[in-house]
């Protein structure tokens, strides 16, 4: 089984990140019997920390739809230049290399599920190795992702102008309502939207959850 041993302690440390722990679990359970799906979790590993950086920062992003529709190249780009992580000519090489391993992880996702012929088989050992040195090269860059960010913009500025009754919490909002209901504060009933809206940073948790479920089509 590989194990992605710091890439879990960032996203234990970090209470942003929590909702990537899908995707730790999933890669390490299916790792040594389903390569193409570890892969695929890996991919969408690397997707959701360029998203949420995005959907924290820019304006435009916070509209679902154009997030969910963005192309991957276009989305690493962005990402890295609002950061600022494309600045520095002493880590140009570095950054262009991250960004060409990102891009191309989709194509080795796609490469790995098509079907193999008997000879190919052959080669399967090598495949091996590769994606041990892949997935190792995805844990590091999800690590410097959130390490790098976690660092230039803390937590603390998050949420700031979020706004209970903003359209595109709506239907995020009323999912709360179905699934849980109201809960007791003081003795009295509130809507769990409400309540949880009252700690900002756990409503942002949930709701990362929730457009996760919503990308994998675990939620209608």
């Amino acid at each position: 089984m590989h194990k992605l041993t710091r890439l879990r302690e960032l996203v234990e440390k970090y209470r942003r990140w929590h909702s990537l722990g899908i995707f730790v679990n999933r890669i390490e359970l299916v790792y040594a019997s389903d390569l193409d799906s570890a892969i695929s979790n890996a991919h969408s590993l690397i997707e959701t920390i360029l998203k949420t950086i995005l959907f924290e920062r820019v304006e435009e992003y916070k509209d679902e739809s154009k997030l969910k529709t963005i192309r991957i190249n276009k989305l690493v780009s962005e990402t890295l230049k609002n950061i600022n992580l494309v600045r520095c000519g002493e880590n140009s090489k570095f950054i262009s290399g991250m960004i060409t391993s990102i891009q191309n992880l989709g194509e080795i996702r796609n490469s790995l599920s098509h079907g193999k012929n008997l000879h190919s088989l052959e080669d399967e050992k090598t495949e091996e190795l590769a994606a041990f040195f892949l997935m190792n090269s995805v844990e590091n860059i999800a690590c410097f992702l959130i390490e790098f960010y976690e660092v230039e913009y803390p937590l603390k500025s998050k949420g700031k102008e979020i706004k209970y009754e903003d359209e595109n919490y709506r239907d995020f909002n009323d999912w709360l309502d179905d699934e849980h209901g109201t809960v007791m504060v003081a003795g009295i009933p509130i809507m769990t939207s409400i309540a949880l809206f009252g700690d900002l940073i756990a409503y942002q948790d949930k709701y990362q959850e929730y457009l996760l479920a919503k990308d994998n089509e675990e939620i209608d």
